[in-house]
């Protein structure tokens, strides 16, 4: 089926052929009784059917009709009672829009070329008898137009000079004020009642004031005299465009300046005054519209009005400072001269005024609601006649039109894509609703952990304003995915996003709005749940939303219910605000032992051979393997006597156990390999749940595989095999031995072809890759067996994650890629993301359906990934931007061409900003992509926000609202690298943080039709396949500066081990200016920082000041204070002697401490810096209360 379906009525001496120029001596258009009326008698628009027939993207369905065919009478004779044979359309007889058998609705627009109603003071066309308006349209008809455009259908309407046009158009609600449609010698009761330049007679066909707009043809030997057929050479007129330049008057290469040009043209027009108030009881000329209609309709006090587009300078001919005009004439004699042309049109011997001409108007109705509407000042824009040629001349350029030559085909391309970005805009494909899915999986034993899911879903809204959809519309489900088959389930919200807002200006602005809904699984049962070891069961869910008291629908999406008694990671805590890039269920901690056995959780770091400042790996193996021990005794399935896991919504061990919980990754373990002259190790610990019925069996040869990819990334999805490797999914990051559905040892990632390209690393808790690490014996300290029947129970997986050390190769050293080691694999990043999957027989991970697993929908896959990223302050302006490294894949090709379908949209990030501050300026480096291509497909997805290419490879844009919108472009040859730089204003301050969320989207199809007229069973959403979360901590300059050194050292190290082809060495380069533009800002200087895998300077922890800086105070909270958008900002504190201090505060741990005393009223003391009273330095809990 086509993206849009266009309709093309046509009346009078119009014929809807699809060849030119036509044969006058054959059937349907002769023989003639004079043999004087040559082709150019008819008007075709050929040229315009096929371009939009043949238009590949968007594709058009379009039907021609015809309201009758002057078949052998030609002028003098107009009696239009026979049907064009040509139509695809109507008949036997003239196509009439009431005609039942017709329903207007499947079309998106309707395009009109009226010629009947009034030349040169004569009647054109059949009267209709109610008003008298020859070719005038009956009370019905027009009663079911404007029921097309009152639905949304768009209109365009063309007539020329004089009265023509006047007939079919002339009385359409809306269109008629956009042009001057009648002649002064017009008497008909239906025209519009109001005076003034709306109702003013349309400009003569003759005459000084006739609308001229030829171009001096080349052949033309004076400035004062033209030829008619100039209008049929390859010289066009000028548009000038008003500004900013509107979707329709766009060309192949950008704005359109070139049209086609027309002896005597008549002019569009905008409505003013009280011409935009009438309605259904004012005017009397509207009676065959219902009661209710309002012609320019205003929705919470905005009116969309109509608007001139672009203009011509009527009677200058081309001739620059030319205020004279000119005459047009006939040709009279050779070497022009065929008896055709001048049978057919008659010379002017009157000088043409010059003037200003109105070419184009629109009217966006979409803005409130209605249908789009585009008026033309002459319908000879679009015929052949203008474009292709004049069959009736002798001269070769006039003969061929605008293919007689290189410039001419120029202007013909840009004219034809004008016409498809007409007919696109028309058919308001803008306007969409859909599902994203955040989370469409549940399992039993998952829910049975948290039953609360925030962002499970949203339901995206585009192509429409929110003063016309309104601040709480009504939005409801149907389908399968209901509390009836699913007994608690509750949906909450929606919580409502604009694009750009929906205060002041913006409230009237067509922009994407989203509606955020969670799933609360309330009174949980065993019964819609597939029992253990069976297929998901799937169920559906449609949503529809009124607007101005019309429903539209969401295609349908599908969401699963998995069963239980599996082995299972919870990522997510909902009441603590743990989501699933920060797993409950996969940590990552740094130690660094000083002394031989000193212990970390329990568990001595005993060295085997080195000491604190060299690297020991095999202390560090043995260290991880004594730990899962010591987890798996303690708060495992192996304890003694049994271990009850706590509900870890509430109170989690791991959060207290392992070090540095709270701030979790603050740190990049990636480069920072020192601490003071000491080695930092690394580790990872994957904590497994499962819940079993008594008597169940255990759960045998439980596997965990643990994977760092390159940087910071979304594209976390499961890829597990070449064969699923595409364009769009270059790479295998999760391969491993063993089979699909029961691998048994994790490889390093590959391409397509299946060359070690890095893109993700295993790593184990026994060896080096390379070393035959033993993690995956049977059993082994990764593989486990769980055992059954013992209710809820926790198993403890871990590894080592040993970056640093120089053996830790990978790769091929015969491949394109080579074999280097980790650092290497990482030179593009200052942090990664780690996943954890579970691989287990009895409950394997499956891409089915299409949908691509990750770790948000998937209880197999956990993933660590939050980057903390400093910005200085006061400071330079420099230190204020804040830099990080991504990894993006291309989008897949469109699924669909379809301009009404989300499968042509491409992939896309969806940056929310949370409270990071208006002003800010983000840039996305992109070596691999041409930022000209994402601004421009921007343009056509979000027209409301703004992205623009500073350069050629970098996109830019402005946080102006809650959420930014980025297409990601397709390609082949693997994924992009790209550097994300954010330029934070003066007025941030230290201890602010700001939280980054990007999420990536992509579409989803599944049919499962069983008859080809049945489309109900067709689901189709997008969804979030990835996110991460950037956080940018403002801190002091002294605090970041060594940091900030200790990474351009080991950046600038990096780049020189990868060389100037890998696709991370320009980002690295760019990194690496703006890092050093940060040092210089912070007072260092770069240039003395020399290359190194160590580091410059070790970081510094922040100095804790002497007991003379310090002050505390000591009481009770009385209140909490949170801002506008509900995140907390601090709280206030009741000393014992009644006085109250006030605190910031931004972390969420804060937050958690303070709510806690403040509801057991407990007695806290609060400790600050003298120079810094108002942030808490410490917290101290002194008793309950």
């Amino acid at each position: 089926m086509s993206d849009i379906r266009v309709l093309i009525v046509v009346d009078g001496i119009f014929s809807v052929t699809t060849t030119y120029p036509i044969d006058p001596t054959q059937p349907p258009f002769g023989p003639e009784s004079d043999p004087n009326f040559g082709a150019d008698a008819w008007f075709t628009v050929s040229h315009l059917i096929n371009t939009l027939r043949n238009s590949a993207s968007p594709t058009f369905t379009v039907d021609t009709a015809s309201r009758g065919f002057n078949a052998a009478q030609n002028f003098p004779n107009l009696m239009n009672t026979v049907a064009d044979p040509s139509a695809t359309i109507g008949g036997p007889g003239p196509f009439h829009f009431d005609d039942p058998s017709i329903d207007l609705t499947f079309y998106d627009e309707i395009w009109l070329f009226g010629f009947e109603g009034y030349d040169n003071g004569s009647a054109v066309g059949p009267v209709e008898p109610t008003t008298g308006e020859p070719g005038g349209l009956t009370e019905s008809e027009l009663a079911a137009i404007t029921s097309f455009m009152e639905g949304g259908g768009g209109l365009l309407a063309a007539g020329d000079h004089d009265g023509l046009g006047s007939g079919m158009c002339g009385r359409i609600p809306r269109c008629r004020y956009m042009r001057k449609w009648y002649s002064s010698a017009d008497s008909s009761t239906g025209q519009p009642p109001l005076a003034g330049a709306v109702a003013a007679p349309n400009w003569p066909g003759y005459g000084p004031n006739r609308q001229d707009t030829l171009q001096k043809g080349a052949t033309d030997a004076n400035n004062d005299t033209f030829f008619f057929d100039d209008q049929s050479d390859d010289i066009p007129q000028t548009l000038t465009l008003v500004l900013p330049s509107h979707p329709v008057v766009q060309g192949a290469t950008g704005p359109l300046t070139v049209y086609p040009d027309h002896m005597h043209e008549g002019e569009v027009v905008v409505p003013t005054g009280a011409q935009l108030q009438q309605t259904a009881v004012t005017d009397s000329t509207l009676s065959f519209a219902d009661p209710g209609f309002t012609e320019f309709p205003a929705i919470g006090g905005y009116q969309e009005v109509p608007k001139i587009l672009a203009t011509s300078a009527a009677g200058s001919g081309g001739i620059v400072g030319s205020t004279s005009g000119h005459v047009t004439v006939v040709p009279p004699g050779a070497p022009e001269d065929l008896r055709c042309e001048n049978k057919n049109f008659s010379a002017d011997g009157s000088t043409c005024i010059v003037r200003t001409n109105n070419t184009l108007a629109a009217y966006d109705g979409a803005t409130v609601n209605v249908g789009r509407i585009v008026t033309d000042s002459s319908f000879h824009h679009f015929l052949d006649l203008n474009l292709l040629g004049d069959p009736c001349s002798k001269i070769p350029t006039k003969i061929n039109g605008f293919n007689a030559s290189a410039s001419g085909q120029a202007v013909l391309r840009e004219l034809s894509a004008f016409y498809v970005n007409t007919a696109t805009w028309l058919a308001w494909p803008e306007r969409q609703f859909y599902f994203v899915i955040g989370k469409n999986n549940y399992g039993f034993d998952e829910v049975t952990d948290v039953s609360s899911y925030s962002g499970a879903f949203y339901l995206f809204l585009e192509g429409r304003t929110p003063g016309v959809v309104g601040a709480s519309p009504t939005i409801t489900f149907s389908g399968s995915f209901n509390n009836k088959n699913i007994p608690g389930l509750k949906f909450i919200g929606p919580t409502i996003t604009y694009d750009i807002g929906d205060t002041g200006a913006n409230i009237n602005v067509m922009q994407r709005i989203r509606y955020e809904y969670g799933i609360r699984f309330e009174a949980l049962a065993d019964d819609p749940f597939p029992a253990p070891g069976n297929p998901p069961v799937p169920f559906t869910l449609q949503a529809t939303i009124n607007i101005q008291g019309k429903d539209f629908r969401s295609p349908p999406a599908e969401f699963f219910l998995v069963g239980g008694e599996d082995p299972y990671f919870t990522n997510i805590n909902d009441s603590a605000r743990n989501v699933s890039y920060l797993s409950q269920d996969l940590r990552v901690f740094t130690i660094t032992p000083t002394t031989n056995n000193e212990k970390f959780i329990n568990v001595p770091f005993t060295f085997q051979g080195g000491n604190p400042t060299t690297l020991d790996t095999a202390a560090g193996y043995t260290y991880i393997q004594n730990l899962i021990s010591w987890l798996n005794r303690n708060i495992g399935y192996q304890t003694p006597g049994g271990f009850t896991p706590p509900n870890t919504n509430v109170s989690d061990p791991l959060d207290t156990l392992l070090p540095d919980q709270n701030g979790a990754l603050n740190g990049d373990s990636s480069v920072t390999p020192f601490t003071g002259p000491n080695i930092n190790y690394n580790f990872a610990i994957a904590r497994v749940r499962m819940k079993s019925s008594s008597g169940s069996a255990a759960a045998s040869n439980v596997k965990v595989f643990f994977r760092l990819f390159t940087t910071q990334t979304f594209d976390t999805d499961f890829i597990n095999a070449t064969t699923a490797t595409t364009s769009a999914d270059p790479n295998v990051t999760y391969p491993s031995n063993g089979s699909p559905l029961n691998p048994s040892f994790p490889l390093p990632g590959t391409d397509g072809s299946g060359a070690i390209n890095g893109c993700s690393l295993p790593f184990f808790a026994t060896a080096n890759s390379d070393n035959n690490p033993a993690d995956y014996n049977s059993p082994g300290v990764n593989n486990q067996t769980i055992p059954g029947g013992e209710g809820y129970t926790w198993a403890f997986f871990g590894c080592f994650l040993n970056v640093n050390d120089a053996t830790n190769e990978f790769g091929d050293a015969t491949s394109q890629y080579g074999r280097h080691p980790v650092q290497h694999w990482l030179a593009g990043s200052a942090h990664n993301c780690l996943v954890a999957q579970i691989a287990y027989e009895f409950a394997p991970i499956e891409n089915t359906g299409g949908v691509i697993e990750y770790p948000g929908n998937s209880d197999k896959l956990a993933q660590r990934n939050l980057q903390v990223t400093t910005s200085g302050n006061p400071g330079f302006p420099a230190t204020h931007r804040v830099p990080q490294t991504i990894d993006v894949r291309p989008s897949p090709p469109p699924q669909s061409t379809s301009g009404r379908s989300i499968l042509r949209y491409p992939d896309e990030m969806m940056i929310d900003w949370g409270q990071t501050p208006v002003g800010s300026v983000v840039s996305i480096y992109w070596p691999q992509v041409s930022a000209a291509s994402v601004v421009k497909l921007a343009q056509q997805l979000y027209p409301a926000q703004t992205l623009a290419a500073p350069d050629a490879q970098t996109i830019q844009c402005t946080v102006g609202g809650p959420v930014t919108y980025i297409p990601i472009p397709s390609g082949a040859g693997g994924s992009y690298a790209a550097l994300m730089t954010i330029d934070l204003p003066d007025s941030i301050r230290v201890g602010n943080e700001f939280d980054v969320l990007v999420r990536r989207i992509t579409t989803k199809q599944v049919v499962k039709q069983r008859d080809s007229n049945d489309r109900s069973n067709q689901l189709l959403w997008r969804y979030v396949s990835g996110s991460f979360l950037a956080r940018l901590a403002v801190q002091k300059e002294s605090t970041i500066l060594p940091a900030d050194e200790n990474l351009l050292a080991i950046l600038t190290w990096r780049l020189t081990i990868i060389g100037a082809t890998n696709r991370w060495y320009p980002v690295l380069q760019r990194y690496i200016s703006d890092l050093s533009a940060r040092i210089v800002g912070m007072g260092g200087d770069p240039s003395k920082i020399p290359p190194s895998p160590n580091g410059y300077q070790l970081p510094a922890p922040i100095p804790i000041p002497g007991p003379g800086h310090k002050h505390s105070y000591t009481g009770k909270v009385i209140r909490i204070r949170y801002d506008r958008f509900g995140d907390f900002e601090g709280f206030t504190l009741l000393e014992k002697d009644g006085r109250e201090h006030a605190f910031h505060g931004r972390e969420r741990k804060v937050e958690e401490l303070v709510r806690r005393a403040w509801a057991e009223r407990m007695l806290i003391s609060v400790v600050v810096e003298r120079h810094d009273s108002d942030w808490p330095a410490s917290i101290v809990l002194e008793r309950p209360n």
